[in-house]
């Protein structure tokens, strides 16, 4: 009984010795900590009735003129799954160099990429793709730029008739933080793609896409910040389609969202010697 019960006791304490280094350290660390980005990229297909002779051209996240989710490069071989054929575009039917998309905006060195996916048989249900690239930076230089990402990150490409939105700073009579707030923006897009397949009248097909990239530090102990952008686009249709949407008047529609979320301040000294170290 005695050895077991010393053997608890040192336990104990092996333990709190622990616990206590752990909260030293803690208390001790350097403020701000633990930066990361995190680009986010979900296509989802949905269906309540079978599918026949798919064939879906969908927008790909774009940066820097290529298919990739922050500085991850998109391949094919992420789309894949069994019954599917999966491959990368430039162009789809009826685009060329040449001819873009009516009121299309315009990225330089940006062109549009597109999935290809198809199947003769296509069941119910859901087909979904999810990739998340968290990277732990060393730097506040790195950091996703969420007020204008568009020619810098990775956004969904063509946008028609769309106006990037302009963030612009909240006033603060007090000072009261390091963290800088802006006056989010929230704007409606038309994306077109590409659906053609066969199915029942009543059939209802859902397709949303959307890539998020997002900033994330630590400002002091369980002082988390985040800022972000989102893209997006969806359609919900009925019956069998043949062709690009929008087409005929339909509309695919989506928001841009930009400037979400706190910001540090770059010139305050504690960020400046990060700046400076690295």
């Amino acid at each position: 009984m005695n050895i077991s019960t010393n053997s608890r006791t040192i336990t104990f304490l092996v333990v709190c010795i622990i616990l206590l280094a752990m909260s030293a350290g803690c208390l001790t660390m350097d403020y701000p900590a633990s930066l990361s980005e995190r680009p986010h990229y979900t296509l989802d297909i949905k269906t309540d009735k079978p599918l026949y002779n798919v064939t879906f051209y969908l927008p790909l996240p774009v940066r820097y003129g290529k298919p990739m989710v922050g500085s991850l490069p998109l391949a094919p071989e992420a789309f894949e799954k069994a019954g599917y054929s999966v491959s990368f575009t430039r162009f789809p039917p009826d685009r060329n160099q040449t001819r873009a998309f009516p009121g299309e905006y315009p990225v330089p060195g940006n062109e549009p990429w597109y999935v290809r996916i198809s199947s003769d048989y296509w069941p119910n249900g859901s087909y979904r793709i999810e990739i998340v690239n968290r990277s732990a930076l060393s730097t506040p230089a790195l950091f996703l730029d969420t007020r204008y990402p568009i020619g810098n990150h990775s956004v969904f490409l063509p946008k028609l008739n769309f106006s990037a939105p302009q963030v612009t700073r909240k006033s603060q009579i007090v000072r009261l933080s390091s963290l800088i707030e802006y006056d989010s923006q929230t704007v409606p897009q038309t994306i077109p793609l590409y659906v053609d397949y066969i199915t029942d009248p009543v059939a209802v097909v859902d397709i949303y896409s959307s890539i998020e990239g997002e900033n994330q530090w630590l400002d002091g102990p369980d002082a988390w910040h985040i800022n972000n952008y989102w893209d997006s686009f969806g359609i919900l249709q009925t019956g069998q389609r043949h062709g690009w949407y929008p087409a005929s008047e339909k509309t695919i529609d989506g928001k841009f969202s930009v400037g979400n979320g706190k910001y540090p301040d770059l010139s305050e000294p504690e960020w400046q010697k990060m700046m400076n170290r690295t």
